[in-house]
């Protein structure tokens, strides 16, 4: 907070948000090898060093499809001590997409910057090239379009949102890590298939606050609003949105 804020208390409406995830969204964030080798030796709470090295074999045959039977068998039978060495390796093979972890809790986060660029996106497909009512044409006192009015009168708060459970508490763990066979394109044009293990929480919710600067509020309507949430809620938040990830419900909405 500014140091001249306590004077202008009327700059801004701010609005209390409360969206709860209808399946799960995705983590689109590559992870670095100390948090894969994390992951791999924790395994949401399996502290069995037998089980998780059994898992880890599992994760390298799965990471490796070009792998004969021979080579297979080798690895099962590979001796526990070997094998552990052989972790690096494993999480330098696999592209594991994590979110972001915040906090000596290592909450699991999303950015601010994500929710306003969703509500940004939301302003143009509900308003390009259109105002906020029939009769005016622009948007704000200087009618402007409506993307550039959106992004320079509208904030989220705070900066890294945690993902909580539908209780209230934060999530420290994804619900569980699933694989994802991506089909992108090579640089000279080729057909690629690449192995992702992605994090994704089910039924999460996010509570985070928008900012309104005064001159907006007039224009950005309750119903103007509506409209936004109503985009916002099907195109989804976070990675793999077009696969279907990321679609949820706002569960609240009030002027705070």
């Amino acid at each position: 907070m500014g140091i001249l804020d306590a004077l202008v208390p009327d700059a801004e409406v701010v609005y209390r948000a409360e969206i709860q995830f209808r399946d799960s969204i995705s983590a689109g964030r590559p992870s670095s090898t100390d948090v894969i080798q994390a992951w791999i030796r924790s395994k949401a709470g399996v502290t069995d060093e037998i089980e998780i090295v059994n898992m880890m074999k599992r994760t390298y045959i799965d990471t490796h499809p070009d792998m004969t039977s021979d080579e297979i068998y080798k690895i099962h039978d590979m001796p526990f001590e070997e094998f552990k060495k052989l972790s690096e390796q494993v999480a330098a093979d696999m592209n594991l997409q994590v979110f972001l972890r915040v906090g000596v809790d290592d909450a699991l986060c999303i950015e601010s910057r994500q929710v306003k660029s969703m509500l940004r996106e939301a302003m143009s497909i509900q308003f390009s090239r259109m105002g906020p009512t029939a009769a005016k044409k622009g948007w704000g006192p200087s009618r402007k379009g409506a993307e550039s009015f959106f992004r320079e009168r509208v904030f989220v708060d705070p900066t890294f949102i945690p993902l909580t459970d539908e209780n209230g508490n934060k999530l420290t763990m994804p619900t569980e890590v699933i694989q994802w066979i991506g089909h992108p394109k090579g640089i000279h044009g080729e057909n690629l298939s690449t192995l992702q293990l992605v994090e994704v929480c089910h039924r999460a919710k996010l509570s985070f606050d928008v900012r309104v600067a005064k001159n907006a509020v007039e224009d950005l309507s309750e119903k103007n609003w509506a409209y936004l949430w109503h985009a916002a809620q099907e195109n989804g938040l976070g990675a793999k949105r077009s696969q279907g990830f990321g679609r949820f419900d706002l569960v609240k909405w009030s002027r705070v």
